[in-house]
């Protein structure tokens, strides 16, 4: 008969008793203070070894007994071939950290791999009706929470969804979508939910200076209706979830995904390959409707400068591929797009002004990084220090700094006014020179 010290849980309360544990003739016998009990071995239950941690018999009934006895507990309980071989890969730390290692590599590699290929045939196989009820509900869970009707007139509503019909019907292969106007605190954004739901905040129609340019928003968001990729990103994210409460065995957390789906579906980032999917889609629509996919890019611009002064609100602009390659990419399909003079290089070194004749003008200096400039504001008194005005920036895609050619820069401060500078010929602004 073998006697173990430990604690006895009854499985009722948190209370521990300590006890002695008498093991023999196939029972295993609890005994200890107002504690009798009596059960058949073969009915008792152990935990694995795992190093020197407490060893856990539980009883039936409910109850259970921690010790820290490991060695008298493998005496009286035969050892799978399994069990031994997994104590002594835990007891060599090399070992553990190579299995570690491998299950974080399997779980890249299911989530990475697995789940995308998954995903696309659930996708390719779900009822568009389902989708459509999903877009619904999460429209109308989002009006309660996050959305206000719309003050943008009705007159001015129907406008902007007769022209955008126009573009749809002449987009080429597109999908059944509509369209719905919110006041929001998402500030000036458009995003398009599972079903072919297009939401289009107040803000944006607000910050466009021309219809084409909502247009050209529209198109986009058609580009990710039409390749369901709201779907696809909310069956992904949703399987990850899954997939890692599986691993971490917190299975009870994944009740709340359905719960928190009209979150997810305004703040999913799509890949790089659905944004430039749905760039596509909405530049050949432009064209298609002899628009100017330049208004595409101008658009953008404005979004990312508003966007770096937000608060961290889910954006139109939310997505992987910089704003600034997604605008060259507009600007290259425009046809109307401004080119620089034969033989002239985009060197912008040197003194920016109005005319050349205004006093107050923009000094550009090139940095040790090419096509990158320190940009400083110059009056009568000398040209104040880029780390004074403004950091050093990428004169091309920065949303304050829009290149035309290689002789004009258009100068955008806000909704205010627009100043065309050009380059001026001398080296030195005459009223600097002079002191």
């Amino acid at each position: 008969m073998s006697v173990i010290q430990a604690v006895y849980f009854d499985g009722k309360s948190s209370a521990r008793r300590p006890v002695t544990l008498l093991v023999g003739g196939g029972k295993v016998k609890v005994v200890g203070a107002e504690v009798d009990l009596e059960f058949d071995a073969r009915l008792v239950r152990r935990s694995l070894r795992v190093g020197r941690t407490p060893r856990w018999l539980y009883l039936p009934g409910g109850g259970a007994c921690v010790t820290e006895d490991n060695d008298a507990i493998d005496r009286i309980t035969r050892d799978m071939r399994y069990e031994k071989l997994l104590y002594r890969w835990e007891s060599r730390p090399h070992y553990a950290a190579a299995a570690v290692l491998l299950v974080v590599a399997m779980l890249w590699l299911l989530v990475d791999r697995g789940v995308p290929a998954a995903v696309e045939h659930i996708a390719a196989h779900m009822p568009v009706e389902a989708e459509a009820t999903l877009g619904r509900q999460t429209l109308a869970t989002l009006d309660k929470r996050w959305m206000q009707p719309s003050h943008v007139a009705t007159a001015r509503q129907a406008t902007l969804r007769e022209k955008f019909a126009r573009v749809a019907a002449t987009a080429g292969k597109s999908a059944p979508y509509q369209i719905e106007f919110r006041r929001s605190l998402f500030g000036a954004n458009a995003f398009a939910l599972p079903g072919g739901t297009i939401v289009v905040t107040d803000g944006l129609v607000e910050l466009a200076k021309r219809d084409e340019e909502i247009l050209a928003v529209l198109a986009h968001e058609l580009g990710h209706v039409r390749g369901r990729h709201t779907l696809r990103r909310l069956l992904e994210g949703s399987a990850t979830a899954l997939v890692i409460a599986g691993v971490t065995g917190d299975i009870a957390s994944t009740t709340s995904l359905a719960a928190a789906a009209p979150a997810l579906l305004v703040q999913t980032r799509y890949s790089r390959d659905n944004e430039r999917e749905a760039d596509a889609f909405a530049l050949q629509a432009m064209k298609a409707n002899q628009l100017d996919p330049g208004h595409f890019a101008r658009i953008l611009v404005r979004l990312e400068a508003m966007h770096r002064g937000g608060a961290g609100i889910p954006s139109f602009l939310s997505t992987h591929p910089q704003t600034a390659e997604r605008a060259a990419l507009a600007r290259a399909a425009s046809d109307d797009k401004p080119r620089p003079l034969a033989g002239e290089h985009l060197d912008f070194t040197g003194f920016w002004k109005t005319d050349c004749e205004q006093i107050f003008g923009l000094q550009f200096q090139p940095s040790e990084k090419p096509g990158v400039y320190s940009v400083s504001l110059c009056g009568p008194e000398g040209c104040l220090d880029s780390g004074t005005h403004r950091p050093a920036t990428t004169v091309q895609g920065d949303p304050a700094y829009e290149v035309l050619s290689a002789e004009e820069i258009l100068i955008r401060e806000g909704a205010r006014r627009d100043s065309t500078y050009v380059k001026c010929a001398s080296t030195l602004m005459p009223e600097l020179a002079e002191k």
